[in-house]
């Protein structure tokens, strides 16, 4: 089927250029926490991880593949906040975090769920940003752990309810208490890099086929393929951050959370985005339509 046709399947209309650059063009999806389960398909494909995951997106299990996600259902819509037109996104990617727990009570921590942000990297012109590779695995680490992860900066925050957008603006290392009741929620969030090698789904570091653009001179040579950047941000229903620890001993929150992204896409769906929306240099919102 054509990309056209996909795209019209979706309910998407036909795209319309207009030309103008937008640093923050792009879209955004809130994708509903799905389970909690010591899978990873990325690091330990058919094994059991050495830790629990959050889950958000695509049905992920220890041996998912990008056609199984692709096929199956997605936690991640469009115009989430009215109930009467919720659609699905055609986002049915994986998307995992470690899991958290209580320090009082050694309680686990639901997030509420997680909002993903496609746009164009800085330094990458809107005009030349493509699709990932279908299939791509990668694991989205701090760059407080080593110099490899330059760009790459988890940073935890107050924000508003599920699936809003609001943020205190107090951007830090660590967890912390929100009191300020507008923005109850502790949440966390990392920027993926928008540069790839061509036709290279996964790397031995989980890592290694990305790199950040730079702003002047946008992406490496090692790393030439433009793909979109994507803000990913969960959120919690906890206010004292305070509380927080990582699910199993001997990790800190502050040094060994990340995100880990598995890319199963409806392609009709991801063309039309990156076509009409990046590419257009419009934001197309939440509900993925330009204007």
């Amino acid at each position: 089927m054509s990309v056209a046709l996909l795209a019209a399947s979706l309910g998407y209309p036909a795209s319309a250029h207009d030309g103008d650059h937008n640093r923050f063009a792009g879209w955004f999806t809130f994708c509903d926490f799905d389970k909690r389960a010591r899978v990873d398909p990325i690091v330990n494909r058919g094994g059991v991880s050495d830790h629990n995951h959050d889950f958000f997106g695509g049905s992920v299990n220890a041996n998912s593949t990008e056609a199984q996600l692709r096929s199956g259902p997605t936690t991640c819509t469009f115009n989430s906040a009215d109930p009467a037109s919720i659609r699905d996104s055609g986002d049915h990617s994986g998307y995992w975090t470690p899991s958290l727990k209580l320090k009082t009570t050694n309680e686990w921590i639901t997030p509420l769920g997680m909002n993903v942000y496609p746009r164009t990297a800085v330094g990458v012109s809107n005009h030349a940003v493509s699709s990932w590779t279908p299939g791509t695995e990668a694991v989205f680490r701090d760059n407080e752990q080593g110099s490899k992860y330059v760009g790459a900066d988890i940073r935890w925050f107050c924000a508003d309810a599920f699936p809003g957008q609001g943020s205190n603006g107090d951007k830090r290392q660590s967890p912390y208490f929100c009191g300020d009741p507008a923005y109850p929620h502790v949440a966390v969030e990392i920027f993926t890099p928008g540069c790839m090698k061509f036709d290279t789904t996964r790397w031995p570091d989980e890592f290694g086929h990305f790199a950040y653009s730079d702003p002047q001179t946008g992406c490496p040579s090692t790393h030439p393929k433009e793909v979109p950047e994507m803000r990913l941000v969960v959120k919690y229903g906890n206010k004292n951050g305070q509380n927080f620890r990582m699910g199993e001993p001997g990790k800190l929150v502050s040094e060994d959370m990340h995100f880990d992204f598995f890319a199963a896409w409806n392609p009709g769906a991801l063309s039309y985005l990156i076509e009409n929306c990046i590419r257009d240099s419009v934001d197309c919102g939440n509900d993925g339509q330009p204007g």
